[in-house]
């Protein structure tokens, strides 16, 4: 997703306009990785040149998760992050130091669901918690990373960002 020409074809294929936010937020996602919040989002966009108010971008975030385009992740308390990693995955955070990493899906999350009686079930999000290795090892307390975490190399066949 890193071509804007690209972007903007699958956008408009999606029936969205291929809009400077929307554009720039793909590009950005692409470019950080990770799991980023919103106000990341804002901060690399302003720091990339693209001077978009936090609500525009709010609204375009909203909009290439609904159309499919990024995954919104609900993994920190009060927060989602956002990621352009679109493959089948779950997620591991760190108690201790945040770290945020991508796991393969152990189970198919939709299949085995209780019914809810008068309601369909379309997504269900796994997030696992505990303490990364590096924390673990560590004699001095939890490593600090950067927020958003980091995916390490090797925890999922899902591509690394």
């Amino acid at each position: 997703m890193d071509d804007p020409a690209s972007d903007a074809a699958r956008l408009r294929k999606l029936g969205l306009r291929a809009t400077g936010p929307r554009l720039a937020l793909l590009t950005v996602l692409e470019r950080v990785g990770g799991h980023r919040s919103a106000d990341e989002l804002v901060a690399e966009l302003r720091q990339a040149g693209y001077p978009h108010a936090r609500t525009t971008v709010y609204n375009a975030l909203d909009d290439l998760t609904r159309a499919g385009l990024i995954h919104a992740a609900p993994v920190a308390a009060g927060a989602l992050r956002y990621e352009a990693d679109l493959s089948p995955h779950q997620h591991f955070v760190c108690t201790q130091c945040g770290l945020i990493r991508n796991m393969v899906a152990v189970v198919e999350p939709l299949e085995g669901l209780p019914s809810v009686e008068g309601a369909r079930i379309d997504l269900v999000d796994v997030v696992y918690r505990g303490v990364c290795a590096a924390c673990l090892a560590s004699a001095n307390g939890p490593e600090r990373r950067p927020q958003g975490g980091e995916v390490e190399a090797g925890t999922s066949p899902a591509p690394s960002h």
